[in-house]
């Protein structure tokens, strides 16, 4: 296969692949699982981690955070230029390939630098949205977009919760915080198993494209002029993956702390919430985004994300509720409240730009959503919560989520279209 993309304007993934795009879909979601995994799998071991190398709240927060979404965020943009020019399926290898190795370095770095390191070179996974996206928007017509981006995130949801789940499960067997290297160690095995299922993707003809590239300054002028809704769509979403970013990495030890949890308690929960949360949330917002495009177009589909991100607001305070189980259960619609936003927000983002710049678009969006939800949000958290005298991550964390989703509304509002597009 050469490695020059090509299309053609006649032909389409549902005439070629009539009988595949249902399980490529299901592979892509397996990779977006994989990554979402490949970065979550040390939050349930943090408050370990943390005794075991004497780190604090802010340099956990360094090395969830921005050492994860540093080389991801570098890349992003040139990775979504190589998806609209050239063949997405051997990146996709590539990244999965070397987030497997920096998940084994991981488990054997022995000081804070190599983590910093090992953790910078995980965050390459991350540059796997912007092809998921691009290839997922050629498999599949606009009618039947949001859906498939639904089962994505479907795969980004189960990847959430296994890391939980079975890291908290594997901790509850290592009797001394030191063991959290042993569990990070069993913990990269699905990371190399999935390696052989990549090789069954295949690449689909692009929609709506001829054969050829645009030049970067004429895709940037092109792009330009889709400024006011892309704008709108990067912002609004990048505050609501603050909230995200946030609750990502500080809900764990907020549960631990607040509730006196055991590791294995903590990793049950976060799992259940976050596959609850994290169904309800893609399924609906996938759903909801198909309907108000058929319905109203973009302007129906923004006042539909006005009123998420205002919702969102109150159970944002969820962090500050005297039970676990209400904790739990704030937590979790939470959580899906806010992968609505996304859903339907990337759905938007989608359908805002011709096919032959959703590579270089998306991979804008995903920059922009590593700086917001990876650089941002956890080290807000911990400063804001050393700045109010220490140990106060139930009250940071809640005004973190409060403000983001009333950011994100601010911003919908703003860029609210006037008419039907």
């Amino acid at each position: 296969m050469p490695d020059t993309a090509t299309s053609s304007p006649d032909l389409s993934a549902d005439q070629l692949y009539p009988n595949d795009r249902i399980a490529q879909l299901i592979i892509l979601g397996l990779i977006m699982g994989l990554e979402v995994y490949a970065k979550f799998l040390l939050f349930p071991l943090q408050e370990n981690m943390s005794a075991a190398l004497g780190l604090s709240d802010n340099q956990m927060a360094l090395l969830q955070g921005p050492a994860l979404q540093f080389s991801s965020a570098v890349i992003a943009i040139p990775l979504g230029v190589i998806a609209d020019r050239y063949t997405r399926i051997r990146w996709l290898f590539a990244a999965a390939a070397l987030t497997a190795i920096g998940t084994v370095f991981t488990a054997f770095a022995p000081g804070y630098a190599t983590l910093l390191l090992a953790r910078c070179l995980i965050g390459l996974s991350t540059i796997v949205a912007p092809l998921v996206f691009s290839l997922v928007a050629d498999l599949f017509p606009e009618s039947q977009r949001g859906r498939a981006i639904m089962v994505v995130g479907f795969g980004q949801l189960a990847g959430n919760s296994v890391a939980f789940a079975a890291g908290g499960a594997l901790m509850a067997h290592a009797p001394h915080p030191d063991d959290w290297r042993w569990v990070v160690g069993w913990l990269a095995t699905p990371l190399f198993a999935a390696l052989p299922m990549l090789l069954l993707l295949k690449e689909p003809p692009r929609r709506g494209v001829t054969t050829g590239a645009m030049s970067l300054q004429a895709a940037g002028k092109e792009l330009w002029g889709y400024r006011k809704v892309l704008l709108t769509i990067v912002i609004g979403v990048g505050f609501a993956e603050i909230a995200m970013g946030a609750i990502r990495v500080w809900t764990a030890p907020a549960l631990s702390r607040g509730f006196a949890l055991a590791p294995n308690q903590v990793g049950n929960v976060m799992a259940a919430c976050l596959l609850i949360g994290g169904i309800a949330g893609p399924f609906a917002g996938g759903m909801l985004a198909d309907y108000c495009q058929k319905r109203g177009g973009p302007r129906l589909t923004t006042v539909a994300l006005i009123c998420i991100a205002l919702v969102s607001v109150p159970v944002g305070a969820f962090a500050l509720l005297p039970s676990a189980p209400l904790f739990s259960v704030a937590f979790t619609l939470f959580k899906a409240l806010t992968l609505m936003i996304a859903c339907m927000g990337i759905t938007m983002f989608t359908l805002a730009v011709p096919n032959k710049m959703r590579g270089l678009s998306v991979g804008v969006l995903g920059t922009s959503n590593m700086i917001f939800s990876g650089a941002i949000a956890p080290v807000s958290v911990s400063v804001l919560s050393e700045g109010m005298g220490g140990n106060q991550i139930h009250l940071a964390l809640t005004l973190v989520c409060a403000v983001s989703c009333l950011g994100a509304a601010v911003i919908f509002l703003a860029g609210l279209p006037q008419r039907r597009l």
